[in-house]
């Protein structure tokens, strides 16, 4: 656990309240994957919104998997058919 103490006041300023107001300990955390990249397809099938934009559509993570696992499937093996086809436009070419 990381710890950041810092002073809730502005310089040449009174303190609110009339005091300084000092923040202790703030639990460290993995960073967030929507602000510091792509986030994994788990991140977004577990995010809270999504589930509300798949309830308003009448989806269930159940029935949107098994759609994720077929068109990764469809793309890995178009991947591998274009990786074919250009090893034998190289042969050949």
């Amino acid at each position: 656990m990381q710890t950041y103490a810092f002073t809730a006041s502005t310089p040449g300023l009174p303190p609110p309240h009339g005091k300084a107001v000092t923040l202790g300990a703030v639990p460290s955390r993995r960073p967030d994957p929507w602000r510091t990249g792509e986030p994994s397809l788990t991140d977004v099938m577990t995010d809270p919104l999504v589930h509300l934009v798949m309830q308003r559509d009448g989806l269930r993570s159940e029935q949107v998997w098994p759609v994720i696992r077929q068109a990764q499937s469809d793309l890995k093996r178009a991947d591998l058919k274009r990786a074919d086809l250009k090893r034998a436009a190289a042969l050949n070419g």
